[in-house]
């Protein structure tokens, strides 16, 4: 799960993503729909980053890494209020889009999330769209394992994008947000028994 983003968020979805893939896809949604931008960092300290109007997204992240979210707002977000924490920031702008950005590690690519914590019935439907248009592009099904227990069991809706089958079909491991749970793409299980027979 991302950080700061709990039982109290209003609409939140988990899926697998390559990091690159979502920073451009969020650029394009600014680039639409005149999306105001705060990149969060949370490390070495939390520190939240308004971007310039004009400046490219891509460069903006790339100069101020590592950055572990990206918060799309449609008026101008508040990060003046010497914020110290991610929860103290959502808490002061809940009408925006958090989207997780998850780097590839040694162990693996974890789950990411996207969310709002809006209760606003217009900013929730324009954020829906949003979603929406991400979902026409992922990929649906797979199985997890909890490896501590060998338990299994078959999520129908998990969703991963193209990005993240890449990687997947790469050998790259599929995490769960926390913990040892790993997900097995249920496209590439498919391909690699069609490939076995």
């Amino acid at each position: 799960m991302t950080p700061g983003l709990d039982a109290e968020t209003i609409y939140k979805l988990q899926f697998h993503a390559a990091r690159d893939e979502l920073i451009d896809l969020a650029a394009g949604w600014v680039g639409w729909h005149g999306c105001k931008v705060v990149l969060e960092r949370f490390f070495p300290e939390y520190e939240p980053v308004a971007v310039p109007e004009g400046l490219d997204l891509r460069e903006a992240v790339a100069l101020l890494e590592p950055v572990r979210r990206i918060c799309l707002g449609r008026p101008d977000l508040d990060v003046g209020s010497g914020f110290i924490t991610t929860e103290e920031f959502l808490i002061v702008n809940p009408d925006c889009l958090a989207i997780g950005l998850e780097p590839v590690t040694e162990d693996g690519l974890r789950e990411t999330a996207l969310a709002t914590l809006t209760a606003d019935e217009d900013v929730l439907a324009h954020w829906l769209k949003f979603v929406l248009e991400l979902d026409e592009i992922m990929h649906e099904g797979a199985l997890v394992t909890d490896p501590l227990t060998g338990m299994q069991r078959y999520a129908p809706s998990h969703r991963h994008t193209p990005g993240a089958h890449e990687l997947a079909a790469d050998g790259v491991r599929m995490l769960a947000c926390a913990g040892e749970t790993y997900f097995e793409f249920a496209d590439l299980i498919a391909d690699e028994t069609r490939l076995a027979g």
